[in-house]
């Protein structure tokens, strides 16, 4: 080998601010399209509908960010008990082993 050193990337997880939504929406609504073609327009669209309020500003929850490299690669939103337990959403950077950290700071 030459020599070369691969990149070395910290990652950050933080809360979410306003300007981080339209990366999350994005990230979001990425993990979810392979369930696009098993389901009906009208279905996706309420699906994709259900993905934008649970990012909007003011939603319930606490909605965290992994930024690595200095870009959004994840995001995780903690919601408040109840009949449905929502844990958020896989990261586009999934090979990183991002995710799997993200999970692991609930308190952050």
């Amino acid at each position: 080998m030459s020599g070369a050193r691969r990149p070395s990337y910290a990652i950050e997880v933080r809360q979410a601010v306003a300007q981080d939504l339209p990366a999350v929406h994005r990230i979001v609504t990425a993990a979810y399209a392979e369930f696009e073609p098993w389901l009906t327009p009208e279905n996706w669209g309420r699906m994709t509908g259900n993905i934008a309020r649970v990012v909007e500003p003011g939603a319930p929850g606490r909605l965290r960010v992994a930024e690595l490299g200095g870009r959004i690669a994840g995001t995780v939103t903690y919601l408040p008990p109840g009949p449905k337990d929502y844990s958020g959403s896989r990261p586009s950077g999934r090979s990183s082993g991002c995710w799997g950290w993200t999970l692991g700071c609930a308190d952050a």
